[in-house]
């Protein structure tokens, strides 16, 4: 019986359960007390940075609306060009057909006085064949004078 007994091997086994709950909570608080330090440090550095971060989102925030403002002045700059340039055409073309020569203004304004002179002419013998005394004013033919010698003045000065 002796032998037989030292022949059996005995093994130790424990009769204890795990607390899985316990456990994890125990394994939290250590982490949570190693990482604490590091976030401490990390909160006060936030903080120390945070207006400077904040300064910079403002910064941008202001910066996309100026370019948003750029964008559309270009745009209105563009249509106001196009427009002026339209109406530069419109003027050079209105110009153009408006500007005369100033020979051809001359001749015109000779025509005009020749016109004159014969309704003059014209009117003063219907008034003397009605028995019709015609006034005339003094100086008259000097002034029809006067404005056609400043009219070839102002051709002459043109031209030059």
């Amino acid at each position: 019986f002796g032998q037989q007994a030292m022949s059996v091997k005995v093994q130790a086994k424990v009769n204890a359960s795990v607390d899985y709950d316990a456990l994890e909570e125990e394994l939290f608080w250590q982490v949570h007390e190693l990482q604490l330090p590091s976030l401490t440090a990390e909160s006060e550095a936030w903080t120390a940075v945070k207006p400077a971060y904040d300064a910079q989102l403002e910064a941008r925030r202001l910066v996309a609306e100026e370019k948003e403002r750029v964008e559309v002045l270009k745009q209105e700059l563009a249509q106001l060009e196009e427009q002026n340039e339209a109406t530069r055409a419109s003027r050079r073309t209105t110009a153009d057909g408006q500007r005369r020569d100033p020979k051809h203004v001359l001749k015109g304004l000779r025509k005009q006085k020749e016109a004159s002179s014969k309704e003059l002419s014209r009117l003063r013998a219907l008034a003397a064949a009605a028995g019709l005394e015609v006034e005339t004013a003094s100086g008259m033919p000097d002034m029809v004078q006067h404005i056609a010698v400043s009219a070839e003045a102002t051709v002459a000065a043109a031209e030059d």
